[in-house]
């Protein structure tokens, strides 16, 4: 009865609302962005990095660091850097014929004849284009895959030279604050939690009618 008529006053009824709602949110949100949304742990398992990865990093020397950064760098960049091994050969090639079909399209008298091997020199202009622009796009990818890979590895082990596999772990299961989706989460916690404790809420307001009557 006491409890129930210190709920009525509004003071008290906001101050266990805020708390109430506070304790809901964080309670429904934090599983959800650690299983779904974006944090340190979760950015690392798409780029196959493990909390031993992590653990083996921040215990090795300055060079050791950078020797591991590379090897990481090589088995991320392996495809590409095969792929890219393949167009170098086909732009070669692709350079070799255009500059054939450009002697014989200089060499041509017949104005049908000449129309045609300007088609042709076209088409391969064209293939040799694409394929300089994906050894571009492969080159570049590579170069942010180095940059990505190393900023993400001195993120996850900061302050970890002394944590075990486990604290390291947990330190890096904190939500980005610049995540939208993380923010959505939130939001929907929010909710979640302005429904439930507006239940709780209406629930004590009909017992202390029921008591008072």
């Amino acid at each position: 009865m006491a409890f129930l008529a210190l709920l009525a006053k509004p003071a008290i009824a906001g101050l266990l609302k805020f708390v109430i709602g506070a304790g809901l949110t964080y309670f429904a949100a934090k599983p959800i962005i650690e299983r779904w949304g974006s944090t340190p742990n979760n950015r690392a398992a798409e780029a196959g990095i493990s909390n031993r990865d992590v653990y083996e990093y921040s215990r090795k020397s300055k060079k050791e660091k950078l020797d591991y950064l590379k090897e990481k760098s090589e088995e991320k960049n392996k495809e590409l850097k095969e792929e890219n091994e393949k167009l170098k050969e086909e732009i070669k090639k692709l350079e070799k014929r255009l500059l054939k079909e450009t002697e014989e399209w200089k060499n041509e008298t017949d104005p049908t004849e000449k129309a045609k091997k300007l088609a042709t020199m076209e088409a391969t202009q064209k293939e040799l284009n694409d394929a300089k622009s994906q050894l571009n796009k492969n080159e570049s990818i590579i170069k942010k895959n180095e940059t990505d890979i190393a900023k993400l590895y001195d993120e996850l082990s900061k302050g970890a030279e002394h944590l075990t596999e486990e604290q390291i772990k947990s330190k890096n299961n904190s939500p980005d604050l610049s995540s939208w989706l993380n923010w959505g989460i939130i939001a929907v916690a929010v909710i979640i939690a302005i429904l439930i404790v507006k239940f709780i809420f209406s629930l004590f307001k009909k017992l202390g009618k029921g008591i008072e009557e």
